[in-house]
């Protein structure tokens, strides 16, 4: 899969082996991530967190004001 996307290569003989297909600071984890998986990066908690928890009745909208950016800029 990742041979695939373009992020390694194989090479036979002394030194071979798998190897990056480019530089690594022009890889991503993003890159990474789509190369192997399908779907969201981030997925909340898929039932609703107990409302009389201080940190469930919390947890979803502090997590949505950091995920919503990160899942717009990829």
């Amino acid at each position: 899969m990742l041979g695939r996307a373009g992020l390694v290569r194989s090479q036979l003989g002394a030194g071979g082996g798998a190897l990056l297909a480019k530089p690594a600071s022009r890889i991503r984890l993003l890159d990474v991530y789509r190369a192997v998986e399908s779907g969201d990066v981030f997925v909340l908690h898929h039932s609703t967190p107990n409302p009389r928890c201080p940190v469930g009745k919390n947890i979803q909208p502090a997590l949505r004001r950091v995920l919503s950016p990160a899942e717009r800029a990829r």
